[in-house]
């Protein structure tokens, strides 16, 4: 007698079925998994996400809100790239386009007056 197979995936298995990067069905899985699992934790903590643009399997994206000027945003980037990886069963690499800050915006210059740099005259 044989012993049954068993209905474990192996990982070999899921890269069979797994979208090619560059496909339509890579990218709505990339968004879905976005929307669904990643952007919600994110925004627990104030933060979010945005994917820019999908080359191959080079995801682009922007992290905003809290992760702007965090520590912790390359940590952020790699759980990010490894759910990524596991939920579409390729390879895939996660890359920062830009963060997006507010102290990085086009600033005015500041007019002082003459006189409040020279001293006021007695």
């Amino acid at each position: 007698m044989t012993a049954p197979v068993s209905s474990v995936s192996s990982p070999l298995a899921s890269a069979v079925a797994a979208p090619q990067p560059g496909s339509e069905s890579f990218e709505a899985r990339v968004h879905a998994l976005i929307e669904t699992v990643i952007r919600p934790r994110l925004q627990r903590d104030n933060g979010d996400i945005r994917v820019d643009r999908i080359e191959d399997n080079r995801i682009y994206v922007t992290l905003d809100g809290a992760c702007v000027g965090c520590q912790l945003s390359s940590i952020t980037l790699s759980g990010i790239q490894q759910r990524l990886m596991e939920g579409i069963g390729r390879p895939v690499r996660v890359i920062p386009s830009h963060v997006i800050d507010a102290s990085s915006a086009p600033r005015r210059p500041t007019r002082v007056a003459v006189a409040a740099i020279e001293g006021t005259p007695s």
